[in-house]
């Protein structure tokens, strides 16, 4: 991600596959607000979002 994007932006939405989880090119998660992804993405990796207070949207 850009990070001059980021750090003006009012709201940071992450849309990634789910198999894109756990991949290190993944970047800063802790800088998202929100994260949009399939139902394919694993518990562990869903909880870890949570736990990070990030909004997720299952699709």
């Amino acid at each position: 991600m850009n990070q001059s994007m980021m750090r003006t932006a009012s709201e940071i939405i992450l849309i990634a596959d789910s198999s894109k989880f756990g991949n290190k090119t993944m970047g800063c998660i802790e800088n998202v607000n929100r994260v949009i992804t399939d139902k394919g993405i694993s518990s562990e990796y869903l909880d870890k979002l949570k736990k990070l207070i990030i909004k997720i949207d299952l699709v």
